[in-house]
Parts: C-alpha cells; structure tokens; sequence
C-alpha cells in the first residue's frame, strides 16, 4: 500500500486530503519498521493477550437466541486451542531471543490466573447463562448452562491455569 500511495504522491491534494496523506504514508512507514521485530512471536503483554481478548470476546457476545448461546459455548470449547497456540508462539520467540520486557509481563501471570476460579458459576465467561431471555425455555437453560460449565471446567480452568504456569517457569 505505501508504495501504490506515494506513487500516487501528493501532487494536487491540500488541506485535510494533504494531512490525511502526509499520516497514512507515516503510518505505513512506522509499521514496515516495526516489521523488524516479531511481535507475532510475543502475543501477550499486560495490556493484551488471549488473558484479556477471551474474556472481552466472550462478555461482547450476543446472548438473545439459543444459537447465541451455542455458539458462546462453542467460544470456550475453543480457548484451550487458543492458549496452547499462544505458549507455542511465546516459546518460539523465546528460542530466537524474543521476549517482551519483564516489566511489561509482570501482571501477566495474575491476569491470567484471574481467569480462573474453584466455583465455575463465579466465573464472569459464563455470566451469560445466569440472566437468560425469557424466550429460551427453562429446560434449554439449564441444558446450555451445564454444557457451558463442563467447557468451563474441563477447557478454559486447565487452559489459563497453564499460562500463567508457563509464564513463572518456562518465560
């Protein structure tokens, strides 16, 4: 895009169309030279990662019909994938020397075990199952809520309890 853009120039553009060009062509300066260093390679820091995105894509996901709730439970039989694909990431970045600053992981760990707690039901992932729409039938309630819960325990508790394992030992 830089290229196409600065052959285009800015011949003939002024005022916000000049300013709007002179940004765009910076921008796209700043990120091919930020292109130098794998940020791919370190996902999480403590101000994003898979121990922040889960819980806002999850808490951001409609929860009106039955197909909403299958597919937050979907979501969450998902994370242990996630999380295994994100250690394998930050273990590659660590074997090519690519860490991000401790200061800025020092939170990490606790943000991560956050995530998890002994009483599914106090989990804030499966708020959704505890104020359904009054169109979703009590049996399927209680159904999706069950088939939420085992996600939780049996996929997203093991998952965020290995991350911040993996980042106190193995980062």
């Amino acid at each position: 895009w830089l290229g196409k853009v600065e052959a285009v120039g800015e011949a003939g553009l002024s005022g916000q169309d000049l300013l709007s060009y002179r940004i765009f062509v910076e921008e796209q300066k700043q990120s091919l030279e930020g292109e130098k260093f794998p940020s791919w390679m370190m996902p999480v820091n403590q101000m994003g990662g898979v121990q922040q995105e889960v819980p806002r894509l999850i808490g951001a996901m409609p929860a009106a019909t039955k197909q909403d709730y299958e597919n937050i439970i979907a979501r969450l039989r998902g994370v242990r994938t996630l999380v295994d694909q994100t250690i394998a990431l930050m273990e590659r970045g660590l074997a090519a020397g690519y860490t991000p600053p401790a200061v800025v992981m020092r939170n990490v760990p606790d943000q991560a075990a956050a995530q998890v707690v002994g009483d599914p039901s106090l989990s804030p992932l499966l708020d959704a199952f505890r104020k359904f729409p009054t169109a979703i039938p009590e049996a399927e309630r209680a159904e999706l809520t069950k088939r939420a819960t085992d996600a939780y325990v049996q996929v997203v508790r093991p998952a965020f309890e290995r991350l911040p394992d993996f980042l106190g030992t193995g980062y």
